[in-house]
């Protein structure tokens, strides 16, 4: 399930923020010393009891922990330790990985679970706080990006030099073993917030990172470039078993330094298996499985020569080869099968019904009929995928039973949502006595569907739930009513289209259905004739998909793109309650319905409503070219190429699928529109999913007719190979389009010659650099390309070498591979009061640098204004005047004639290459820089002017309305509301007036959005016909026409 769905799919109660499905309601730690230790208690459904210590480990304590507010969990002591408490204990169990937010989000399991008395009650021991350091962005508690708390503030930890010496001292003060790898963060897994720490040195002794030297001289942090730290501690090492069809069964994975590898099967055996399903909680072992048999993993391969003894608490503890080292290839990875590995099916049945069986211990055994709810016999039907209701099959005569029962006194309940959730008697080999006291049911109702890899919940590759596991369906004669029916089942509105061979990849496991042959009034997929439930031999390459229509409307308004939210939930259409919508969900809805959010009128009580804007390209010779008109509230105009770049261009195109801009003529390239010319101005940074997440303007904006109309000529598709996770799409993780799928690229090897092939395959200029990503920056999907050697001329990566020897792939460790081409170079204006004033910043090789004031002068400036969107250049600011940044200082001697398009294409030193410090940087402020101030008010009341091309000017308040006023007072901090004070005298106006018919609307939520006549000295001839303002509501300012220090405004450079 979505993001958005799981958000809107909640009980549509505007009162209470809880889902009645989640019955454990509260937790507790009792009778221990200080609050955060104790016997664990949890709440269900209003009575307070223990939890069994049966399967209670770190993991889960370390969640708990956290969701109590008290840090991490240092032990679980058990044998009562804090007392036997009272009242039931509970028999669930949990199987946290560690880094959940609460207990509520973790895995859940009680069938089969042994009795408990309250000597065997849970416990932990908390940390009782989360202390003044902590790693985020890992995959554990004890790896990922270092911060420090400062005056109750979590801050970055900044460092020119970073080593094990200071890894160290952060591992022993997170209590979290030994260091295994200190790094820095250089590209997308920088941290965004406030800056904690910078400069740091330890000997590698020392108790707590604050106890190391924190006040290196200036001299030191300025010789070098401070970034984000990083490490990864030996207590973040986790196991885990992947591919199988339960988490007690997979191939054997270990998380290690940011990353999970896979174990060489070279000895494997049972003794090796059994400390795996040990450490896990799933008991002994079955099975130790060999030569990739749950499948090939990829990226390292942590462990060779594994020779435990059985005795190990974890893995890495027993004997075996150096750490990281081995000669196996991942078709030698190791796997195991655990005696409480379990499964459920319907013995010798093809068609839903029949004797009940489980698998536990290795063996499948009968399930005793005693005590059984017909909610057990549901949850059974919908495990098997055999629908979500059923019977008891009680017409069997009377015979004696052979077969041993694995489970009897099965008693699922309204609170459980999944078989393996219900109460029943322990595992142990029972005798049902009578035929009759079996589980013998009948399943009716639709198998589950899903729908896979579509990138939402209305599209994808088909699968289908059958026996408990989950295949595909061919594609062989698939078509529209076969589509109609599965959007149908799934609330996804009606069928666009039907997909065939793979569409959205290939599939694993069985394919179950083929020659579907739907006439398209079923109401499930297993209602259609086919051939008979499989697996039938029809290759994956031949799956079926869908796209469907969502499942979202709106309803009630101008057109199909406002209204109010409603969802398709069991089989309604349902209105969403607005206490939870917010703009971020609201981005979701337009995007399920291809459109962006503009405004949200609230007048339905309980239901939110939502705006869309749409979005089109006309009068091209192609869909992905062509004039660019939007519908704002139903009305369709064009839009104003007069701020119109290529960035904004960039995500429309992506917006429209239609892959990158490649130009933006103008001149009225695509003819003359027709209707309204749209004066916004977007100012995107070209990362957005779409136009509606950029920045708007439309204050002032001068007159624009349909000689002006902007377009767009797109690149008409994503292309084979795409750029992820950088700050552009010329730079970022490589990914290759492969059968409909986008798949990750590895490499052993990854060097300037393989990224060129890239950076011109994209268009995206020359290649700056070639990384691996070796730590939290890697992809999680599937792998699109593995190995790939490249001359440097070639026209496309897949013109390369890709079918290198099996031994070369073997010798290495394939890493995620990225790029970073001279075309991801952007500029910015950072620290100041809006987008064009600050300090100037730019985007090269994954990372923000500034520019050194060294020459800096208003011929330098002019071009950042001009490259920004930004008018002319007031005022060239030099000695950090806009604060000091961080990181690189890309540029120095910087000499430009004013004539450049772009910073870098002036004459300057060296590209990175500088005898400056941060103290040094360098800013602008351009003409286009806008402000608002109340002329000498300190009450939120007076006169009200606005600077702009350098100098204040009043507002005249003619077709001034109320909203205008109140935009005003928020732009001001000086509340949400306010009015015009008319109780002025006749008197002549010396001052000039830079705006006037200022019309804010309903439409606009920012002062800076409102359209008004274009900017230039109007006189508002009449004191009266200024703009005095009275501001009431909650102000956020003490002094609202005081800024913040900054240079001086229509100041001029010394």
């Amino acid at each position: 399930m979505s993001e958005l769905e799981d958000q809107l799919k909640r009980p549509q109660s505007c009162t209470s923020r809880y889902d009645p499905s989640a019955f454990f309601t509260g937790f507790r730690l009792v009778n221990g010393s200080r609050g955060c230790e104790g016997r664990v208690e949890v709440d269900v459904e209003g009575t307070w009891g223990t939890l069994c210590e049966w399967h209670w480990d770190l993991l889960d304590a370390h969640v708990l922990c956290r969701h109590l507010n008290c840090g991490f969990a240092e032990s679980v002591p058990g044998g009562g330790h804090f007392g036997r408490g009272t009242g039931p204990v509970w028999r669930d169990s949990f199987h946290c990985a560690g880094t959940e937010a609460q207990l509520g989000q973790c895995p859940v399991s009680s069938l089969g679970a042994s009795l408990c008395s309250h000597e065997q009650d849970a416990a932990v021991i908390c940390s009782a706080g989360s202390g003044s350091l902590r790693l985020v962005g890992g995959g554990s508690r004890c790896d990922g990006r270092v911060e420090i708390l400062r005056r109750g503030t979590w801050g970055r930890v900044l460092a020119e030099q970073w080593h094990l010496q200071e890894a160290s001292v952060v591992c022993r003060q997170l209590r979290c073993g030994e260091a295994e790898a200190a790094y820095t963060l250089p590209k997308a897994g920088r941290g965004q917030g406030p800056v904690g720490l910078r400069g740091v040195r330890c000997a590698g002794h020392e108790a707590s990172l604050q106890l190391c030297n924190t006040s290196l001289p200036q001299s030191v942090l300025a010789a070098g470039i401070a970034e984000d730290v990083g490490v990864s501690c030996s207590g973040s090492r986790q196991v885990r078993l992947a591919e199988g069809r339960g988490r007690c069964e997979g191939r054997v994975e270990i998380y290690s330094q940011g990353s999970w590898g896979s174990v060489c099967d070279d000895s494997w055996d049972l003794a090796d298996a059994s400390v795996v399903c040990q450490q896990l909680g799933c008991g002994g072992a079955l099975q130790a499985v060999g030569s990739a048999g749950f499948g090939a993993g990829s990226g390292h391969i942590w462990l060779d020569g594994v020779n435990c003894s059985g005795a190990e608490a974890a893995l890495w503890e027993c004997p075996a080869g150096p750490w990281g080292q081995h000669d196996c290839g991942h078709k030698e990875d190791a796997g195991v099968i655990c005696s409480e590995f379990v499964a459920l099916r319907l013995e010798k049945s093809s068609n839903c019904s029949g004797r009940l069986q489980v698998f536990y211990n290795g063996t499948w055994g009968n399930v005793c009929s005693n005590s059984m709810t017909p909610r057990t016999v549901s949850l059974a039907c919908k495990e098997l995928g055999c629908g979500d209701t059923g019977d008891l099959d009680t017409n069997l005569p009377y015979a004696r039973v052979s077969a041993a029962a694995w489970l009897d006194r099965v008693q699922c309940g309204e609170r459980n949502s999944s078989f393996w959730q219900c109460p029943s008697a322990p595992w142990h080999l029972h005798s049902c006595e009578d035929l009759r006291d079996e589980a013998h049911i009948i399943c009716h109702g639709a198998a589950e569907v899903r729908l896979a890899d579509g990138g939402r919940h209305c599209a994808g590759r088909v699968e289908v739930k059958h026996e408990g596991q989950w295949g595909t369906v061919c594609g062989l004669s698939w078509d529209m009513k076969d589509a109609a029916v599965v959007c149908r089942q799934l609330g996804c509105g009606s069928a666009l289209e039907a997909h065939s061979n793979a569409h959205f990849g290939p599939g694993s496991g069985p394919v179950w259905m083929n020659f579907v042959q739907c006439d398209g009034s079923e109401p499930a997929l297993s209602d259609c004739t086919h051939n008979g439930w499989g697996p039938h031999y029809c290759d994956h390459l031949e799956d079926a998909g869908v796209t469907c229509s969502g499942f979202i409307q709106l309803v009630g308004g101008d057109s199909t793109c406002s209204g109010r939210v409603e969802i398709h939930d069991k089989k309604k259409w349902k209105p969403v309650c607005a206490s939870d919508f917010d703009l971020r969900a609201a981005n979701v809805v337009c995007r399920e319905l291809q459109g962006s959010p503009r405004t949200q009128p609230c007048s339905h009580a309980d239901a939110v409503g939502v705006t869309c804007t749409q979005y089109r390209l006309v009068n091209g010779s192609r869909g992905c070219e062509g004039r660019v008109e939007v519908d704002v509230e139903g009305t369709w105009g064009t839009l104003c190429d007069s701020h119109w770049d290529l960035l904004d261009a960039h995500v429309l195109c992506r917006h429209l699928n239609c892959g990158f801009a490649e130009s933006v003529p103008g001149g009225g390239h695509f003819g003359r529109g027709t209707g309204p010319v749209w004066r916004d101005s977007f100012h995107c940074a070209g990362t957005e999913a779409q136009l509606g997440q950029c920045p708007v303007s439309s204050l002032g904006a001068s007159l624009c007719s349909h000689e002006q109309d902007a377009a767009v000529i797109c690149s008409a598709g994503s292309g084979s190979l795409r750029l992820v996770g950088g700050g552009s799409r010329c730079d970022g993780r490589v990914e290759i389009l492969q059968r409909g799928t986008w798949g990750r690229v590895l490499a052993e090897q990854w060097h300037l010659q393989e990224a060129s092939v890239v950076c011109r395959q994209l268009r995206c200029g020359e290649a700056e650099a070639a990384y691996t990503l070796p730590k939290a920056e890697r992809g999680q999907g599937p792998v699109g390309l593995r190995g790939v050697r490249c001359a440097g001329h070639e026209a496309s990566l897949q013109l390369c070498n890709t079918s290198l020897p099996q031994s070369l792939l073997s010798a290495g460790i394939a890493e995620d591979v990225g790029v970073a081409c001279s075309g991801s170079r952007q500029v910015r204006l950072a620290g100041g009061r809006g987008r064009c004033e600050g300090r100037v910043e730019i985007y090269s090789q994954g990372s923000w640098g500034s520019i050194c004031d060294d020459s800096w002068d208003l011929a330098d400036a002019s071009v950042v204004c001009q490259q920004l969107g930004c008018g002319g250049a007031l005022q060239a600011v030099g000695s950090a005047g806009f604060g000091a940044g961080s990181g690189h200082i890309w540029l120095d001697g910087v000499n430009c004639s004013g004539a450049e398009a772009a910073l870098w294409e002036c004459p300057a030193g060296p590209w990175g290459q500088h005898d400056c410090g941060h103290k040094e940087d360098a800013g602008v402020i351009c003409s286009e820089f806008v402000a608002l101030r109340l002329e000498n008010s300190s009450n939120c009341s007076g006169r009200l002017q606005v600077f702009y091309n350098g100098t204040w000017g009043n507002v005249c308040s003619n077709s001034m309305t109320p909203r205008t006023v109140s935009l005003a007072c928020k732009e001001l901090g000086c509340g949400d509301r306010g009015y015009l004070d008319t109780n002025l005298p006749y008197a002549r106006v010396s001052a000039a007036a830079w705006l006037d018919r200022v019309q804010c609307g309903e439409r606009n939520s920012s002062f800076w959005q409102c359209p008004s006549a274009p900017w230039h000295l109007h006189s508002c001839e009449d004191l009266r016909d200024e703009t005095h303002i009275i501001c009431h509501g909650r102000s956020q300012l003490s002094d609202p026409h005081i800024f913040p220090s900054r240079p001086q405004l229509g100041s001029q450079q010394q």
